[in-house]
């Protein structure tokens, strides 16, 4: 495990949010799962193309969500960010060794055959 690492950032500006995240895809029971340690959110599908385009879904509704309830800043320090401030635009991922030692879903995903990307969201305003 030792050569695994995670990125990740978001960036807020009043025109909307950019995201680069680091997601992982497995199967489990035959179904397409696209998974996100760092906000642990996960999209699913019949193909790997329906995962992700679930996860795309899922991430939007859940970063409007937050932005809506004005909870965005206590969900990301609930995930491990580095968020220095409500007003940081610059918002970094937690470090690899924080997401295993506090989320056993992502270590058990780590045992199975998964495949890892990144991938860049934009979420207008």
């Amino acid at each position: 495990m030792a050569d695994l690492i995670f990125t990740g950032e978001l960036k807020t500006s009043k025109a909307g949010v950019k995201a680069k995240l680091e997601l992982y895809s497995f199967l489990d029971d035959g179904v397409h799962i696209v998974y996100c340690p760092a906000l642990d959110l996960s999209g699913y599908g019949n193909s790997i193309d329906e995962a992700k385009k679930s996860f795309s879904e899922v991430f939007e509704q859940h970063i409007t969500y937050c932005i809506n309830k004005n909870t965005l800043h206590e969900d990301l320090l609930k995930h491990g960010w580095n968020v220095r401030g409500k007003k940081s635009r610059d918002i970094k991922a937690p470090k690899l060794e924080d997401l295993l030692a506090r989320n056993e879903a992502f270590r058990d995903i780590l045992k199975k055959d998964y495949s890892k990307f990144k991938t860049e969201f934009e979420i207008a305003s």
